[in-house]
């Protein structure tokens, strides 16, 4: 894996309500859903970028949704 570091303004996550960390999932995941759509990576990349165990996603669709197993429990997470 590689590390990278960015600079961002402080109010950047007052905005998202968020702390880095939080932001940062934020920020794979919607890099992995506009890659993804634009058919620049594969579902599997998709998941992987976004630090999920599975990805479903339609191209076509603005609707991807997306599921990471948990330990006991299936969450299922539907963006937009």
């Amino acid at each position: 894996m590689i590390d990278i570091s960015i600079q961002l303004p402080d109010e950047i996550f007052d905005s998202f309500r968020c702390n880095p960390q939080e932001f940062v999932k934020k920020m794979k995941l919607a890099a992995a859903i506009h890659w993804y759509q634009k058919g620049e990576i594969s579902e599997k990349k998709a998941a992987q970028v976004a630090g999920l165990n599975h990805f479903v996603g339609f191209r076509s669709s603005t609707q991807p949704t997306f599921r990471q197993n948990q330990s006991v429990e299936n969450r299922v997470v539907n963006l937009y």
